[in-house]
């Protein structure tokens, strides 16, 4: 895929409007978050363009994206996740990286709502008070941590709420 030519009139807005004052790329990309939260309109398809090791997509490979979820920050290793929800045309292939990942395994929705599966904890944390942990126990495993607040809120964006 070509790109177009550079814009630099686009690039200036870009530094002036979306990643003004940011400090390397974790910042530049919160900006784009932030930016993209208040104008992106759901649902709307869009296309991989490049090939990422965490992505299963391919090159040419279309999304229907169909909402955003809450930002979240991960506490152990200090990463802030925008995740996004999309439909895919078929069942993707998973490779997961053997030294973040154990076991791969899919569920539905209807199991993860099953009255057997989820559970909420408060835990207090160093510097955040108590905040909400949320845990699936589902295909004899405990999914928890990022994992699992992000499940929590594509449930509540599918259903309206958990209980």
């Amino acid at each position: 895929m070509n790109r177009p030519p550079k814009d630099d009139e686009r690039e200036e807005r870009i530094d002036m409007e979306i990643i003004a004052d940011a400090y390397g790329p974790d910042e530049q990309a919160m900006g784009w978050y932030a930016y993209l939260e208040n104008t992106l309109e759901f649902p709307f398809i869009t296309r991989c363009v490049a090939e990422r090791a965490i992505s299963p997509l391919r090159v040419d490979d279309e999304v229907e994206v169909i909402g955003a979820l809450e930002e979240l920050s991960t506490v152990a290793s200090q990463f802030v996740l925008a995740p996004f929800v999309g439909l895919l045309p078929g069942r993707p292939t998973l490779v997961p990286n053997p030294a973040e990942v154990a076991r791969v395994f899919d569920v539905s929705l209807a199991e993860l709502l099953d009255d057997d599966v989820y559970h909420e904890e408060r835990w207090e944390l160093p510097g955040m008070g108590m905040r909400p942990m949320y845990f699936f126990d589902i295909a004899g495993e405990t999914v928890w941590g990022a994992t699992a607040r992000i499940l929590h809120d594509l449930l509540v964006l599918v259903t309206g709420s958990l209980r």
